[in-house]
């Protein structure tokens, strides 16, 4: 027994044995007189192949109108759906524009990458020159002859082994052998007065925080 289905006002005379295997049919068609004209306002062009695939599972059905079978409660796997050579050829196209910008999004990605690597290596430079200066000026400090016109290397003391005991000022010819400066200088110099001892003295005093 055929059952008439208007889709979209065209008429189909389905067996009724057919549609019963179709969800989406089979409590209208149990519930409804035979003589009912059921309609479906669906395409006309794709319901041809909701029947096709109905009754052969090998039906090439076009996997375009997937959302067809979804409509109709149909239950499909996606991999055994039929792509023609058309369609196959643009997904192609589709997937290949896609990854190119996949890949140019990621030469950018590199490319600031690179830039903020280049910055950073700058700024190492940089970095790496400042300390370099700062060690050799620290290095001058700390080991160099504090005395006026003298370059021998103090070895971190306050003069070298030729100007201590010297008074430190200077202009100052005086021997004072136990400190670092003269009882005329003493008070004006910025040095601890302990003997060779470079480090600053504590304001108001004669000496470092070591030697107070």
């Amino acid at each position: 027994m055929n059952v008439k289905i208007n889709v979209t006002g065209r008429i189909f005379e389905i067996p009724k044995n057919i549609l019963l295997l179709i969800p989406y049919f089979k409590d209208m068609i149990e519930t409804c007189n035979d003589d009912l004209t059921i309609f479906v306002p669906r395409s006309s062009k794709t319901f041809k192949h909701i029947i096709a695939y109905t009754i052969d599972k090998f039906y090439p059905y076009p996997l375009k109108y997937a959302y067809e079978l979804d409509f109709y409660g149909i239950s499909y796997n996606r991999n055994d759906l039929y792509i023609s050579q058309k369609e196959m050829i643009k997904q192609i196209n589709k997937n290949h524009i896609e990854n190119t910008q996949k890949i140019e999004n990621l030469e950018k990605q590199i490319l600031k990458v690179n830039n903020s690597m280049n910055k950073l290596y700058k700024l190492n430079v940089n970095l790496g020159n400042g300390l370099y200066n700062l060690n050799k000026n620290t290095t001058k400090i700390n080991y160099s002859c504090n005395r006026k016109n003298c370059q021998n290397s103090a070895h971190g003391n306050l003069m070298c082994k030729y100007c201590v005991g010297k008074c430190i000022n200077p202009d100052c010819k005086t021997r004072p052998l136990t400190t670092n400066y003269c009882e005329l200088h003493v008070t004006s110099g910025n040095f601890c007065n302990h003997l060779n001892c470079n480090n600053i003295k504590i304001k108001d005093q004669m000496f470092c925080f070591i030697h107070v």
